[in-house]
């Protein structure tokens, strides 16, 4: 019923329209291209998100990490000034420490409540006590310090590069090189009874060092394994990018992380530069996040071509991966069946680390408390739709599901360009009716719609799940981009034939038909479609397209250059050749119309047309004339003279012969055949009585003439 009501409220429209409208359909994971805000795309649909409340921090450029305590504090590592701030739990922000390096790419903090900061570049590992104490508890020689992560001892494993190296740094600051990888970045270490699981850059792997060995768990088909977690049935996940070209400088991007203490063992060892010989087959663009088994098999969960992965996080109580992707800022969630869902977006360009209840954003730099409420009200702007051209918009219609005590309102706004500015028309008052509304937007080549979806409870949420936009093009007239007159008795074989049928040209119903070809005869036939000689005919082509995408009709004329009208010669014609039979038309020099029409999709009073005409032409089917034959005796030589004269076209070339079977090219006095009356004057032997004198003009006629003596 409800599509029969549908059908009803749209077809008045459809009926004052020239023809069919074109129709945009939004649903699915088409809703992703555009922008949430306080709105998920959840079960193939658009939500309501859960609140997030932005947290007051002080103005910094970047944050690059961040961590939280048992009291509720919150510690902020910051970028290009390098401080550390911390945020107490009645939100008051105390500097703790500013480092004489740009950036905080990572924080830990120890047992007894010690906070250590890993800064870069030129990096070290700094300690700072609980009274606001600080000194410098490791100087790698590495430039940068990606990870870090205490075990149950109390030992720091720090995660290095420029050179891919893992350190382990006991309480009392000595440190040891427990790895060192061929990689020129160890982004993420994880801690598990088996042994370190790291993520590199380079080769980008994901590889275990455990009991002095090294091996590798995965190597998916990127340049960077930038973070790693590990859910409650020990399937590893881990988020990949494309490598440093999509990266921002170091300072910029980085990966940071706060692990849970676990217990492990690691023997020292070094892996050599000559491991790294293995060669990839191929190289994905943009960010992926695989899910690898315990056996090592590793699978392609969700990839994107625009977005990169900054964070990946798990929440065992939910069952579910948390990932922070730029340049768009969204989080997104994939749960224990592997269903994707855009969690939340926000107007900063990148989420950077996801930890607890907590992520930082950057550009601009924020953090913000996710809270376990839903919003009561959001917003979904669609990505801009282009139409092609300028259009009429017909109706909007959408399907939604509501709960009692929910809502879902639409709006529009058009324009010309294709990124929306102060030239685009404002926002449509709401559609309310689902069924259908008239489009208020003017015209305009691009639309854009606004979903505005409302809730009276915190349980209960709306779903859009398609919107549709009718809309008819303004009629342009067709193009016709090209018409081109090929050389004389130039054709093309009709496809699919045996005989030498000519594409274009129609043979005359009065003329007797040649026998019928067995049908699976012709079946075997190769449609070559090949060029063919046929004396006396002139084809002609031509290129053609419609804006609109309407289908054309051609009508072709034809006029010898002193006539006053044009005659014509097809009409209603739909293929993009024309061979003409030029021994149907006088001598002379014409010129061809070609006018195409959009008729076959419009009606008559709205139907467009465009012309176009050739280049002139020679239609020529008269030989040229052989006259004036003298012969003369000239310093003892016999020289004979004539004229070679054609009335429409140069003359090419002439032979003479004197001899049976054999031709001697002839030039004229001026030594070049260029005109339709050409002289000459040839030297033959004393002993020759007869002379055959063969003419040809520029459209191949030929006259032969013998002169006896």
């Amino acid at each position: 019923m409800r599509r029969i009501l549908i059908f009803l409220l749209i077809f008045p429209i459809l009926q004052a329209f020239p023809s069919l409208p074109g129709k945009f359909s939004k649903e699915g994971e088409e809703f992703l291209k555009g922008k949430f805000s306080g709105t998920a795309f959840f079960e193939e649909g658009i939500v309501l998100s859960l609140k997030d409340k932005l947290i007051e921090s002080p103005p910094e450029e970047f944050y690059f990490s961040v961590l939280s305590d048992s009291r509720g504090n919150i510690y902020l590592g910051t970028g290009h000034e390098g401080k550390l701030w911390m945020i107490d739990s009645k939100g008051k922000a105390s500097l703790l420490f500013d480092a004489p390096e740009m950036d905080i790419l990572s924080l830990a903090m120890d047992s007894s409540g010690n906070i250590f900061c890993a800064t870069s570049p030129n990096g070290k590992v700094y300690k700072i006590t609980p009274d606001g104490k600080s000194n410098v508890f490791f100087d790698p020689e590495e430039k940068f310090i990606w990870d870090m992560v205490f075990d149950e001892k109390g030992n720091l494993y720090v995660a290095c590069g420029e050179r891919g190296v893992i350190y382990r740094v006991s309480p009392d600051g000595s440190a040891k090189d427990i790895f060192t990888s061929s990689e020129n970045h160890i982004f993420k270490i994880l801690l598990t009874k088996e042994g370190i699981i790291a993520g590199t850059g380079g080769e980008g792997l994901l590889i275990k060092v455990s009991e002095g060995k090294f091996s590798v768990l995965f190597d998916p088909p990127f340049k960077e394994v930038k973070d790693i977690v590990i859910d409650s049935e020990s399937n590893i996940w881990i988020g990949c990018n494309a490598g440093s070209e999509q990266r921002p400088t170091p300072s910029k991007e980085t990966s940071v992380s706060v692990t849970p203490t676990v217990s492990v063992e690691v023997v020292a060892f070094s892996v050599p530069s000559e491991t790294k010989e293995e060669v990839k087959v191929s190289e994905a663009k943009g960010s992926g996040i695989y899910k690898v088994n315990s056996t090592g098999i590793g699978k392609e969960v969700w990839t994107s071509s625009d977005e990169i992965i900054y964070t990946l996080s798990y929440s065992k109580k939910e069952g579910k991966i948390f990932f922070g992707t730029g340049p768009k800022g969204r989080i997104y969630a994939i749960d224990n069946n592997e269903k994707k869902y855009l969690m939340l977006q926000k107007d900063s360009e990148s989420i950077y680390e996801i930890i607890d209840s907590y992520f930082i954003t950057n550009n601009p730099a924020k953090i913000f408390a996710i809270e376990s409420t839903q919003t009561m009200e959001g917003e979904y702007f669609s990505d801009v739709i282009d139409a092609e051209m300028i259009s009429s918009w017909g109706r909007i219609l959408w399907f939604s599901d509501l709960p009692e005590g929910t809502s879902v309102q639409l709006m529009t706004r058009t324009g010309n360009k294709r990124v929306v500015d102060e030239s685009w028309s404002s926002w449509s008052p709401p559609y309310k009716n689902s069924f259908g509304e008239n489009i208020l937007s003017p015209k305009g080549r691009y639309i854009q719609f606004r979903a505005l979806l409302k809730s009276s409870s915190p349980l209960k949420t709306p779903i859009l799940r398609r919107v549709e936009l009718f809309y008819l093009q303004v009629n342009a007239p067709p193009l016709i981009k090209n018409l081109k007159v090929h050389p004389p008795h130039e054709t093309f074989q009709k496809p699919v034939s045996l005989e030498e049928e000519i594409l274009g040209y129609e043979k005359d119903k009065g003329l007797p038909e040649k026998e019928k070809i067995d049908e699976g005869m012709a079946l075997m036939v190769k449609a070559t479609g090949k060029k063919i000689y046929k004396k006396g005919f002139r084809t002609i082509s031509w290129e053609a397209e419609d804006p609109n995408k309407d289908k054309l009709s051609y009508s072709v004329f034809i006029k010898e250059e002193k006539e006053k009208d044009w005659r014509e010669i097809k009409r209603d014609y739909t293929e993009n050749l024309i061979s003409l039979d030029t021994f149907l038309f006088q001598d002379g020099l014409y010129r061809i119309k070609l006018v195409a029409s959009d008729i076959l999709s419009n009606p008559p009073e709205q139907a467009l047309k465009s012309e176009k005409v050739s280049v002139p032409f020679f239609i020529d089917n008269t030989p040229p004339n052989v006259e004036g034959f003298s012969i003369k005796e000239i310093s003892g030589k016999r020289v004979v003279s004539f004229i070679a004269r054609d009335n429409i076209t140069p003359i090419k070339e002439v032979f003479y012969s004197y001899e049976w079977g054999k031709w001697y090219v002839a030039f004229p006095k001026d030594g070049i055949c260029d005109s339709t009356l050409e002289e000459f004057s040839l030297e033959i032997p004393n002993d020759i009585n007869y002379i055959v004198v063969k003419v040809v003009d520029a459209l191949d006629n030929v006259t032969v003439v013998r002169k006896s003596f």
